[in-house]
């Protein structure tokens, strides 16, 4: 007997592609305007490569949606950006963004990749994790060149394999702890670092919103990343570690929006929610009590912020609704 396989789209195939949809479609609203107005000529290539990377994944999403007759996503159109602003970061910052959006793409479709089915999403799929992995290292390779990329921590270490013989290796909630791991030190730069790439944008966007309830909720970021580079710092700094991740400003003094307060506002969100997500793997990964408990607090203050962006959006009318399973119960009491 012939056994059929179902080939519909399944329900992670689903969001993966429209997750895919949304950011892709505000990246390559960005990159316009970095690609009209970046003059570095090697950071110039960094931006064309991704904007046509980003293009190319908004298009095959669309394709596949259209053959499968779903609704294709609004997301962010050229309605959202204005080529004739003037810039709003210097070239410095396009690095930047593109190591966080890299980032990004590695890690959300790193944990979808396993559990897609069809070989037209897992094509996509896997292209969407080299390309981010390509961008990254591209950004490494001309950051280095140029003299600005600065590398996590140098630790020194015991020259000889040890295993762990008290339970105090776990550390207590408060008072003395034992030295940190390389991983958690790595966590720690990491989280700094993309609180410190948030900072500089939310800067940006604060000084360009139109709206004055949007211009105080970023705003609002800004202060919250500050305090958390503050929080997570200080923890290297007790152990004589340095921290800093900093490069020269990068936010001009435009008060001309090259983007709308729907893309920045959901942009901020999007910051938000990534955040908690890494101070969740930097949790998982971290074996000192403090150091969860200081991950967990952080994340609880992102994860709130994230809901009080979210509420804007609705009232605006510029959250849209991602796919979801209809109500049965609703449909037969119509």
């Amino acid at each position: 007997m012939e056994i059929r396989t179902e080939t519909r789209l399944t329900s992670g195939e689903i969001a993966d592609l429209w997750q895919m949809y949304m950011i892709d479609s505000l990246v390559v609203c960005s990159l316009k305007h970095f690609d009209r107005t970046v003059e570095d000529p090697e950071i110039r290539p960094l931006v064309k490569y991704a904007l046509g990377v980003s293009q190319k994944h908004v298009q095959k999403v669309k394709d596949i949606f259209n053959r499968e007759n779903l609704p294709v996503p609004h997301g962010f159109t050229d309605d959202d950006l204005d080529l004739n602003a003037p810039r709003l970061f210097s070239d410095l910052y396009y690095p930047f963004f593109l190591e966080h959006w890299a980032k990004f793409g590695m890690v959300a479709h790193g944990i979808s990749l396993p559990l897609l089915a069809r070989d037209d999403v897992r094509e996509l799929t896997t292209d969407a994790i080299s390309t981010s992995a390509e961008i990254s290292n591209r950004v490494v390779e001309v950051l280095l060149r140029k003299g600005l990329y600065v590398r996590p921590p140098y630790i020194t270490v015991i020259n000889k394999v040890e295993f762990v013989q008290k339970k105090s290796f776990l550390g207590s909630w408060t008072g003395r702890q034992r030295p940190l791991l390389a991983a958690e030190i790595l966590n720690l730069y990491s989280s700094i670092r993309s609180n410190t790439i948030g900072h500089i944008l939310v800067l940006g966007y604060g000084q360009v919103a139109k709206s004055d309830t949007v211009r105080r909720h970023i705003f609002r970021g800004k202060d919250i990343a500050t305090r958390h580079i503050e929080v997570l710092s200080r923890i290297l700094r007790d152990e004589d570690i340095p921290a800093s991740t900093t490069w020269d400003t990068v936010v001009t003094d435009s008060r001309t929006p090259p983007f709308s307060d729907k893309l920045m506002m959901f942009h901020t969100t999007q910051l938000s929610s990534a955040g908690s997500n890494n101070y969740g793997i930097g949790m998982a990964l971290s074996m000192r009590r403090d150091l969860a408990a200081a991950y967990v607090r952080l994340a609880a203050e992102s994860m709130a912020y994230a809901e009080d962006g979210l509420d804007i959006m609705i009232e605006n009318g510029w959250l849209e609704q991602p796919p979801q399973n209809i109500s049965h119960t609703a449909l037969a009491a119509k």
